[in-house]
C-alpha cells in the first residue's frame, strides 16, 4: 500500500492492498461521490485526518496517497500501517456490492478505541447484503463490538470459532456466542489491558470456543 504506483484501471485494492492507490484514483476520476464517500468515512473512523488526495506525478508516472494531518500533508510512505488499513477498509465499505470480501484481523495495527468504528463499518456492509464479508479475528473486544452492531442494524451476522480438528480445519457456528455476553469478560475489556490479556487466552486456545 505504500509503494508509489501507475495509474491503471484495476476492479478493488488486490488481496494484498497493492492496488490501493490506482483504485481511489479510479474512484477520483470516475465516480466522485464514492471518493468523497470514502473521504469522509476516513474522517469519520480517525477523526484527526483533514483530508485524503490522490497525487499523480506527471513526471514519473505514478500515483501517491496523501493524508493531510493537522495542516501538513503526508505520503502514504510515511503513514502508519494502521492508517493505511483502515483506509483501505473504508474503500472496501464504500464500494463493495457484490462478490465475496475478505478482510484479514482488522484490530492488527489499530488504536482499540477505534474498534467500535471499524466494526460499525463493517456492520453496514453486512446490512446492505450485497457482498459477502468473512472476517477473521483474534480480539474480543472486535467481536462484542460487531454482535452489538449485529443486535441494533439487524444485520445478518454470524461468529464461528475456526480450529484445528485432526488433520483438518474445524469451522463451528457459535450458536450462543455466550463468553462475549458475560458481563464479567464485558468488564474485563473496558480495561486495555485485561483486554490484551484475555485476547492472548483465546489465542494459545486457553478460552476454548
Amino acid at each position: 500500500m505504500r509503494a508509489a504506483t501507475a495509474p491503471r484501471e484495476v476492479p478493488d485494492i488486490g488481496a494484498q492492498g497493492e492496488h490501493l492507490a490506482p483504485f481511489l484514483y479510479g474512484l477520483k476520476t470516475r465516480r466522485p461521490k464514492a471518493f468523497a464517500a470514502v473521504r469522509r468515512t476516513l474522517r469519520s473512523v480517525i477523526p484527526a485526518i483533514d483530508d485524503l488526495e490522490v497525487d499523480l506525478d506527471t513526471k514519473r508516472g505514478t500515483l501517491d496517497i496523501q493524508i493531510q494531518q493537522g495542516g501538513t500533508t503526508f505520503s502514504s510512505r510515511v503513514v502508519s500501517e494502521g492508517t493505511l488499513r483502515v483506509l483501505a477498509l473504508c474503500a472496501i465499505a464504500v464500494t463493495a456490492d457484490a462478490g465475496l470480501v475478505a478482510f484479514e484481523e482488522p484490530e492488527n495495527g489499530v488504536q482499540p478505541q477505534r474498534l467500535n468504528r471499524i466494526a460499525e463499518l463493517l456492520t453496514q456492509v453486512a446490512r446492505r447484503g450485497a457482498a459477502q464479508l468473512v472476517v477473521t479475528t483474534h480480539s474480543p473486544e472486535f467481536i462484542a463490538a460487531m454482535l452489538e452492531g449485529a443486535r441494533r442494524g439487524k444485520a445478518d451476522i454470524g461468529v464461528f470459532s475456526v480450529n484445528r480438528d485432526g488433520a483438518a480445519t474445524g469451522i463451528h457456528h457459535l450458536q450462543d456466542p455466550g463468553l462475549w455476553e458475560n458481563q464479567a469478560v464485558r468488564a474485563l475489556l473496558e480495561d486495555p489491558d485485561e483486554s490484551e490479556r484475555v485476547a492472548a487466552l483465546v489465542r494459545r486456545g486457553w478460552l476454548d470456543l
